[in-house]
């Protein structure tokens, strides 16, 4: 599998009183396991009814970290009822509990199943316990792809102290891979189209031109209250300021429009921190990021990166491409970057799109090679993982791009194996532009390396540093200023 370089959504864990029955329930799930190591997070647990095969901690996660669990051991598939068991959950402050999780599986075998029940004591074996078995969509059959499984209502189950469950099967004849990660439980009636809000830049002691999101409160019982942290503030109307906002329930249903703005009293500072919902007293797992920035724009230079997940690939993404592209298109607008390095893109045709929703200004470049493509004449070439680049061409100039090792080691097919069948790291040099005096120049290196936590992985992406460190230092011997990073 391809790991992701770098991540833009930040998951946090919220433990509070994960335990037994006895001890008080969680009123809220974020889980992303990257604390599982020998042992599962507070409160988690897994039972094995029948079989010696067991779910455990794996390093290979959607996000860092999850759980796995394979009914296949010393050579043969084995039959295996394995149960994992979450703490004990109380949602009855939710309007609508929802949960979402990734899964990813490989080979033959049954699918995995969710569970609730409100009766299960904390311990021991579940089948003595009531269960009622949740449908849910879960990825195509060894498919060996991560998949999203969202929406799902636990409404009908949050009056009562509730556990979660996952339970595995594998027989003599079938025994499927299950990874999962990311199990979180949000508010269902709260709907937040965009999580991420540009708040602007202003010198200190001045405010910001406002940005805004817009979110919707269904079945509104009570309070709603929005909660920035200083130096973001809040507006419904786009006058009057703070950093709390109230809504009560005759919104309820209704679009509602927030206007959010940096007000910094310290210069030449970049601010991003969360905005808080808070409902009924229950701060609840949606936040929107703000950011914003007491930088002036003669100093700023904006980098972004995404890995973007086979974009452009409706079957390798599992997911409706243009839904994702015009996703894409309305937050590579939000972030206002000037130079984008994304990663897995499939469909360049898409990602030009992209480009030109955000404005004739910026400039596209893809790699003229890919995952098992050394050029564009292959024919895997359309279907590669590609590396790109998008600029902001008044703010830089582009003054040259190649593959890093590609170039400097054509024949060798070393460099080749290193970064994953083809995935040369794609060097971008762009000029940046200035006033007056003689432009800088900027050396940017995308890449996206080999995944995995076996030795044969951990050796190539040894080799992989060790190529590209060598094609820079032979490139680029005098410049102390060229970085290359995990871009």
């Amino acid at each position: 599998m391809w790991q992701r370089i770098c991540k833009l959504f930040l998951v946090n864990i919220l433990v509070l009183g994960w335990g037994q029955k006895s001890m008080a329930q969680a009123t809220a799930l974020s889980e992303n396991f990257n604390a599982c190591f020998t042992s599962f997070p507070a409160g988690w647990q897994q039972y094995s009814v029948t079989g010696t095969d067991v779910w455990e901690c794996t390093a290979s996660g959607y996000t860092g970290r999850a759980v796995f669990m394979s009914g296949y051991s010393s050579g043969a598939n084995n039959t295996n009822e394995d149960w994992l068991i979450s703490p004990p959950l109380n949602f009855a402050s939710y309007s609508m509990p929802v949960l979402s999780f990734w899964s990813r599986t490989k080979f033959a075998g049954s699918f995995i199943q969710l569970w609730v029940s409100n009766n299960y004591n904390g311990s021991g074996n579940p089948n003595t316990a009531s269960w009622t078995q949740i449908p849910v969509t879960l990825p195509t059959a060894n498919s060996d792809v991560w998949f999203f499984s969202n929406q799902i209502n636990l409404t009908a189950f949050k009056s009562s102290p509730l556990h979660i469950a996952f339970k595995y099967i594998s027989s003599t004849t079938a025994a499927a891979n299950w990874r999962l990660d990311d199990i979180m439980v949000n508010e269902g009636a709260l709907i937040i189209p965009k999580k991420f809000v540009n708040a602007g830049q202003c010198a200190a002691n001045f405010q910001s031109d406002p940005g805004q999101f817009q979110f919707t409160m269904n079945n509104l019982s009570g309070t709603l209250d929005l909660l920035a942290v200083s130096p973001f503030e809040l507006s419904k109307d786009g006058n009057v300021f703070s950093n709390q906002i109230s809504y009560n329930s005759s919104i309820s249903g209704m679009t509602q429009t927030v206007y959010v703005r940096v007000s910094p009293s310290v210069s030449d500072k970049i601010f991003r921190k969360p905005i808080s919902f808070i409902y009924n007293g229950n701060t609840l797992n949606q936040k929107v990021d703000a950011l914003g920035t007491s930088l002036p724009d003669g100093k700023t230079l904006r980098v972004v990166n995404w890995n973007m997940r086979w974009f452009g690939d409706p079957l390798n993404c599992n997911c409706d491409t243009s839904l994702s592209r015009q996703q894409a298109s309305t937050i590579l607008k939000d972030l206002q970057a000037d130079i984008y390095c994304l990663q897995e893109i499939v469909s360049i045709s898409q990602l030009n799109a992209v480009r030109q929703a955000l404005g004739s200004q910026y400039q596209l470049f893809v790699s003229p090679f890919g995952s098992g493509a050394t050029s564009t004449s292959s024919g895997n070439y359309p279907g590669a993982q590609k590396l790109a680049y998008l600029i902001n061409t008044q703010k830089v100039i582009h003054a040259g791009d190649f593959g890093l090792t590609a170039s400097q080691y054509p024949g060798d097919t070393s460099a080749y194996a290193c970064f994953a069948s083809g995935r040369y790291p794609y060097l971008l040099k762009a000029a940046l532009k200035q006033n007056s005096g003689p432009a800088d120049t900027l050396i940017l290196v995308n890449i996206h390396a080999k995944a995995g936590s076996t030795n044969s992985d951990y050796n190539r992406r040894v080799c992989a540093s060790q190529w590209m460190a060598d094609s820079l230092n032979a490139l680029f011997p005098t410049a102390e200023e060229a970085h290359s990073g995990r871009f």
